[in-house]
């Protein structure tokens, strides 16, 4: 059974009559779409729809069934990706903070040559991305990387490198904090270790 993530974000969530407990899921979701043997279907938020001839429908049936507003924020591309956690610190320069990770993990979560990302910081359940705020689904602090097509940040052009540099991360880490590195496809996530 083929499973990737779909990266939705919702708003109009939890109006009248339609699910008024639900309005913690405005924001930026992520959707499990998976291939079953009787068509497409889509894990959400503890429910699940399936047996859609496309992905699209799925999704589409999963959200608009809500009486939600909903936009398609990205798509993985759902291969299966198995990789090891990796380790980095952060580092304190003349100007800002600076997160450093290079090597084939990152081609292998799909962070290849020049691949476009965005970032996405988190914390107290509140995700910041580009200065704009969306509901977050975790209370945790970290910092997420998305392959997107309008990300406006790039890997480096010449080998696989992602150089962080940014007075934004003291605000969610200090200088020196061990982090942990997740892989996962066409995402990468850093957490104090």
């Amino acid at each position: 059974m083929d499973r990737e993530i779909w990266t939705v974000e919702i708003s109009n969530c939890g109006v009248e009559p339609h699910f008024g407990t639900l309005k913690d899921h405005n924001g930026l979701q992520d959707l499990e779409v998976f291939n079953s043997d009787r068509g497409y279907g889509v894990n959400f938020f503890g429910g699940t729809t399936k047996d859609f001839p496309t992905k699209d429908q799925a999704v589409s049936n999963a959200l608009d069934g809500m009486a939600w507003n909903w936009d398609l924020i990205n798509i993985a591309n759902g291969e299966s990706v198995e990789i090891k956690d990796g380790k980095t610190k952060v580092k304190k320069t003349a100007r800002s903070f600076r997160i450093w990770i290079e090597g084939g993990k990152l081609e292998k979560a799909g962070f290849g040559r020049a691949a476009p990302y965005e970032i996405a910081y988190c914390k107290d359940g509140i995700r910041t991305i580009d200065g704009k705020e969306y509901g977050d689904h975790s209370e945790e602090t970290y910092i997420e990387l998305r392959i997107t097509p309008k990300g406006k940040r790039r890997v480096t052009k010449s080998r696989p490198i992602i150089d962080l540099s940014c007075k934004e991360i003291g605000n969610y880490f200090s200088e020196g904090t061990e982090l942990v590195v997740e892989y996962s496809a066409n995402k990468i996530v850093f957490k104090e270790a």
